[in-house]
């Protein structure tokens, strides 16, 4: 006679102590009777033991690690990688802020040099200031044809002896080889 699934599904739940009062009497019933209940109970049991015995003889590594790692030590580690970090984001938020001033530096003395070219060292004449805007305003137009304007800064002309400077000029280019060949 072969054991059913229920039954040896209470086989192993009465070795694990897994069954109510009624259902444990019927299955130890059921192991006294059936040889092959017994076989599989004897079998069960000893598989449970092994196991038992191995858990209980393992060595406990686990406070064995955790008895030579103290909190403090996890502190400090902690604090170290805290640190590390912030250092890291303060070294790139001041690598940023440094770029930023040098390149506000750098824009800012353009536009000043623009507007007030520095004084050849050279020339007896001292340079005059412009307090004037520099640019060109140009109002729309409609026109058929591209039109490009062009902003060039005064220079100084001449020779050693003879420098004069002229004043900024204002190219207004009108293409009109688009009127002449149409596309």
């Amino acid at each position: 006679m072969s054991l059913e699934e229920q039954q040896m599904m209470d086989v192993m739940a009465l070795v694990d102590g897994e069954l109510d009062d009624d259902a444990r009497v019927r299955t130890e019933k059921l192991v006294e009777e059936n040889a092959e209940a017994k076989e599989l109970f004897a079998s069960l049991r000893a598989i449970g033991d092994g196991v038992r015995s191995v858990h209980e003889n393992a060595i406990d590594v686990t406070s064995a690690v955790m008895a030579k790692i103290t909190p403090n030590d996890l502190d400090k580690a902690r604090i170290r990688r805290t640190a590390r970090i912030r250092m890291g984001v303060v070294s790139a938020a001041l690598v940023a802020l440094a770029a930023g001033v040098m390149f506000y530096v750098r824009d800012h003395d353009n536009a000043t040099h623009a507007t007030n070219p520095p004084a050849d060292s050279s020339s007896a004449q001292p340079a005059l200031a412009s307090a004037a805007a520099t640019g060109v305003q140009v109002d729309f137009v409609d026109t058929p044809t591209p039109v490009s304007v062009f902003y060039l800064p005064a220079q100084a002309t001449g020779g050693e002896a003879e420098t004069k400077d002229q004043p900024p000029t204002t190219v207004v280019w009108v293409d009109d080889s688009m009127v002449a060949n149409p596309p």
